[in-house]
């Protein structure tokens, strides 16, 4: 019994672990993405803006994967932030 209450709870933090890493990633790109095409910032500021924002962005979605307490709530609302992102940028014009 022990040994199955181990692996899945192996399994948990490795799917925290991978959404963490992983959904952080594309969430961060495609919210940097939508705000890019959204505010269309000029040369130098929108690199600027989009690194400073990325670190920000990424470390907030990596403590709130840890901190949610429904994995699967955590992955299904990732999607949606990581798909309106996407949609917002195609929709401003940035294409894909």
């Amino acid at each position: 019994m022990s040994s199955v209450l181990h692996a899945h709870s192996f399994w948990q933090h490795f799917s925290r672990l991978v959404l963490a890493l992983l959904g952080g990633y594309v969430v961060t790109h495609s919210i940097i993405l939508a705000l890019v095409a959204l505010i269309n910032p000029e040369g130098g500021s929108a690199l600027l803006m989009g690194i400073t924002l990325s670190f920000l962005i990424y470390s907030l979605v990596i403590v709130w994967v840890y901190a949610t307490h429904s994995l699967k709530k955590a992955w299904w609302q990732l999607s949606w932030v990581s798909a309106i992102g996407l949609a917002i940028f195609w929709l401003a014009g940035g294409g894909i």
